[in-house]
């Protein structure tokens, strides 16, 4: 996952293997694989869902979800989103709670960067809050 602050947009872009969100990560052949990606792209979209601001009033501007079309064994899920926010200078951190949404997740790499300020966090189920300050 990167995160990056500019002005008072927040841009978020994560990765991940299809096996961590849907449990397969070859071109969906069943109907209960084609509905489990369907299910979870939706789920992905809804960005205000899997990312809380602490601190900050933000809104979702846009979200894109892509599933790369592979005969391979390793694709992968992408989604990107698109935050304003009123007051992001008092932001003081974010949550990512994308581990109780999805189970496969063990681990996410977190790099950020803000106008004052970048790091780089790995985050857990028990620990998913990104410190900004």
């Amino acid at each position: 996952m990167s995160i990056a602050v500019i002005d008072n947009v927040l841009e978020v872009e994560f990765a991940s293997p299809a096996e961590n969100l849907v449990g397969f990560e070859h071109t969906p052949h069943t109907a209960k694989e084609k509905q489990a990606l369907e299910a979870t792209k939706h789920q992905l979209a809804s960005g205000e869902n899997l990312i809380r601001f602490n601190g900050a009033n933000c809104r979702l501007e846009d979200a894109r979800i892509t599933v790369p079309q592979s005969e391979g064994d390793h694709a992968g899920l992408y989604a990107s989103y698109r935050f304003h926010c009123d007051n992001l200078a008092s932001i003081k951190s974010i949550s990512v709670p994308l581990f109780a949404s999805f189970s496969g997740i063990e681990v996410i790499e977190v790099q950020w960067l803000t106008s004052s300020a970048q790091g780089a966090e790995t985050l857990t189920p028990q620990s998913n809050e990104l410190q900004l300050q």
